[in-house]
């Protein structure tokens, strides 16, 4: 029994070691591969004879997401259109804990090394892009449109923004080396947020960097804090929004074009969850509005291009009521479990904290929230913070 469960605690360690090393690669050409990169690590690396009793003691929150994970794969029964996300969906939530299960189970200080190895390779590519006119995307050019192709380094950068500051408390926790290479990233990471033409990642770093200092400062307040604060933001965002825009309509004539045009699709949206408050559209509905069009500033855009650009919003117009609540359940069970777990690690709580912050940032004004690609980067960012629990 001791041979085979060395056996398969090197097992895990070399999955993980291997998915750290791999990753760089997958994001910074788009991060879609993260998908299947996350579900083969957790599934081939995941500790299968410990699985119950970490299910046990995470009962709360693997409980509320499977809960609210049946539920918005239930909803296809009233969408408009047929559509294959609900299984989907499900798979990545399962593969997802699998993965957090996984890494957590073993040697956590090998994680973190490898895990920094990794992230400053991520912020290699990203400079190699920046500053050699992309490089490496022009080797396989996806599209010929210059806009569309900085989505793919733009979107590795999305993903080296959450990867830095969910390693960051552990990383700083560790040995001089480690804290040396993590400070040296730091403004590395915050000048590539602002390159690729992505602003919501400069905005994440940002916020990263405010509720770390925040975290630092009150380790066991801000946690929980941000947890009510978001999930309240689950539940008010199809009335606060708009309101926001009426008060704020000053800076949106000022803004750029992308978020002029947001600001539309936000509204309409905010309209469309008043037609089924309750249940929603159901899932996927949001590409049925796909052939609306409107005109903003002179750029016809689509009224919803695929999703809102809105988590919440999304989560209102394809689940309702019952969806964002489920939604802010899991954000409230989480977090608490979160400052629970980490204690008095002042530093994994700062870490924990901006990758909150980060994350909520980019999931309120970029990507759908049901792309299985963003939800493995948020498993992936949940796993390193969580590594920097022991020093074992």
């Amino acid at each position: 029994m001791q041979v085979s469960d060395d056996k398969r605690a090197g097992l895990a360690d070399a999955v993980f070691s291997g998915f750290f090393l791999v990753f760089p690669l997958i994001s910074i050409a788009g991060g879609l591969g993260m998908t299947l990169l996350v579900s083969a690590a957790g599934a081939a690396g995941a500790p299968w004879r410990s699985v119950t009793g970490a299910a046990r003691a995470a009962w709360p929150f693997v409980a509320a997401l499977a809960i609210a994970g049946g539920y918005v794969a239930l909803s296809a029964l009233w969408a408009p259109a047929f559509t294959t996300q609900g299984p989907r969906l499900l798979g990545i939530l399962a593969t997802g804990l699998l993965f957090c299960a996984g890494v957590w189970s073993c040697q956590r200080a090998r994680m973190r090394t490898v895990a920094l190895v990794g992230v400053g390779a991520l912020a290699t590519l990203g400079l190699i892009e920046a500053l050699f006119d992309l490089a490496l995307t022009r080797m396989f050019p996806p599209t010929t449109d210059p806009i569309a192709l900085l989505r793919n380094p733009g979107q590795g950068v999305t993903l080296l923004v959450l990867t830095y500051w969910a390693g960051l408390g552990g990383w700083l926790g560790g040995g001089r080396m480690h804290r040396a290479i993590a400070l040296l990233l730091l403004p590395v990471v915050g000048w590539l947020s602002l390159q690729f033409v992505m602003a919501a990642n400069a905005a994440a770093f940002l916020a990263g960097l405010c509720a770390f200092a925040l975290g630092w400062v009150a380790p066991r307040v801000i946690i929980p804090a941000l947890g009510a604060l978001l999930a309240g933001w689950i539940l008010a965002a199809p009335w606060a929004l708009p309101w926001l825009l009426d008060r704020l309509a000053f800076l949106v004539e000022r803004s750029p074009d992308s978020w002029a045009i947001r600001a539309v699709i936000w509204r309409f949206v905010s309209a469309r969850i008043a037609e089924a408050p309750l249940i929603g559209h159901g899932l996927d509905a949001s590409r049925g509005y796909a052939d609306e069009m409107a005109t903003t500033r002179g750029i016809e855009h689509g009224l919803v291009p695929l999703h809102p650009h809105n988590g919440p919003l999304q989560i209102w117009l394809e689940t309702g009521l019952i969806g964002a609540a489920l939604a802010s359940a899991c954000v409230i069970i989480g977090t608490a479990m979160a400052a629970r777990a980490l204690k008095e690690l002042r530093l994994a709580r700062a870490s924990a904290c901006a990758t909150l912050a980060a994350g909520a940032v980019i999931a309120n004004v970029s990507f759908g929230v049901w792309q299985e690609w963003w939800i493995a980067a948020l498993f992936t960012a949940a796993a390193l913070a969580g590594a920097a629990r022991a020093t074992s």
